[in-house]
């Protein structure tokens, strides 16, 4: 399937259709949007051999008795990306992210990417003041555009791409006009965890690249995600002086980072989100500057057996990992209190509801979590984090109502 089609059509085939997870994400969008699933698969064994509104439940292991070209797998799970791993290891199945597919304006997101694509690409009038990196794999159908967004919203800002050796030339070629600057990293020996090691190394890299160019200030991005708010530069740096920088400073920063909603956990400890981030390049290589993380271990597995107090200190999801090992460079503490983490996020961060960005991800556009499915997975909101401001975290952390040394991820 095509970026810009429809995700219905796939619906249209008359493909058996096999449901892969039976948690909350399930319960959520098979409540609303109930589909003629044949049966549903989760790795849980807890939930094997039981069943859900009628649906068996099975190993993921029955997917090896179907034709793929027959079925089409519809993910409801918001390890979706581990799941498409374990999925292509059975067979080469079509399948789909149920928020993809339940996205009502998908269609509309991409009219608006089409509408700026069609203006005229302005002179490019660079400079080092500003600049946009976009991080990550080279996606063929979609990163061009995004680098033509950018270059078209910002002419004036050094524009970096950073990837990786072994990128298709022709992919790069459409991307090369687009920008200022293409980074060809080498890989990693070991991607990590949710591929952490592979962030860190290409933003790392245009980070310091922007750097030596320069650049005062970044705002960092994914290469499959839009940013689609024009002039978004400088509205966070004039968002960013309304705040008081102090306790910043005080651990040897220039001032704070502005990230989303979206996976700015407020139970789960110090994790903060990586879809976008804007601040000082000091600050961003910093925050990034962080030794690659060479365990192995399944993270379904370790959400399902963990409290979430031990998921955020350990740092097992990857925005933990980020997260905790910023506060080590800091000299800050990361004990897992409550209070603690929300004073992480309330004086080093400035979190943003998910509009202030316009983010649109194609391979999820509702952009997780900016509604919950479950309460201990909830986000800092902007209304939020103002609360964290205003009546400090100690006791907004005395009235919450979830144990984080109990509760489990799922």
């Amino acid at each position: 399937m095509r970026y810009t089609d429809h995700p219905y059509n796939l619906l249209a085939t008359g493909k058996k259709l096999v449901g892969w997870g039976s948690g909350g994400v399930y319960d959520y969008y098979h409540g609303l949007f109930p589909l003629p699933l044949a049966y549903l698969v989760d790795n849980a064994p807890q939930a094997q051999g039981t069943s859900k509104a009628g649906l068996q439940i099975c190993p993921p292991e029955t997917l090896q008795q179907e034709d793929p070209q027959q079925v089409v797998v519809v993910i409801y799970s918001s390890f979706s990306t581990e799941i498409l791993q374990q999925l292509n290891s059975y067979g080469p199945f079509t399948s789909i992210n149920a928020p993809v597919l339940f996205c009502s304006d998908y269609r509309q997101q991409w009219q608006r990417v089409e509408q700026v694509l069609q203006q005229s690409l302005p002179q490019r009038q660079s400079s080092a003041t500003n600049a946009f990196l976009i991080q990550g794999q080279v996606i063929p159908e979609l990163t061009a555009k995004i680098a033509g967004v950018y270059a078209r919203y910002y002419p004036d800002s050094l524009r970096v791409l950073s990837t990786w050796e072994g990128t298709d030339p022709k992919l790069l070629e459409e991307i090369v006009p687009l920008v200022d600057q293409v980074l060809l990293n080498a890989p990693p020996k070991l991607a990590g965890v949710q591929n952490r090691n592979l962030q860190i190394v290409s933003t790392r890299a245009g980070l310091r690249y922007c750097q030596q160019q320069g650049a005062e200030r970044v705002l960092k991005t994914r290469s499959d995600m839009f940013v689609m708010a024009p002039d978004l530069l400088n509205q966070c740096e004039q968002l960013r002086d309304h705040y008081d920088p102090t306790a910043c400073r005080q651990l040897g920063l220039d001032n704070r980072l502005v990230i989303p909603q979206s996976f700015t956990r407020k139970y789960l400890p110090y994790s903060p989100s990586d879809l976008a981030m804007y601040g000082s390049t000091k600050d961003l290589l910093k925050f990034w500057d962080c030794p690659l993380d060479e365990r192995q271990f399944g993270l379904l597995e370790v959400c399902q057996s963990s409290n979430l107090l031990q998921l955020g200190v350990e740092g097992l999801p990857a925005e933990c990992y980020f997260g905790v090992n910023f506060c080590r460079r800091l000299g800050r503490s990361a004990n897992g209190e409550l209070a603690d983490s929300w004073a992480f996020y309330r004086d080093l961060f400035l979190v943003t509801d998910n509009s202030w960005f316009e983010l649109f991800w194609p391979k999820n556009p509702h952009i997780p979590d900016s509604f919950p499915l479950l309460p201990h997975r909830e986000t800092i909101s902007n209304r939020f984090w103002h609360a964290l401001l205003n009546g400090g975290s100690a006791q907004l952390g005395a009235a919450s109502t979830i144990d984080i040394s109990s509760q489990v991820w799922c």
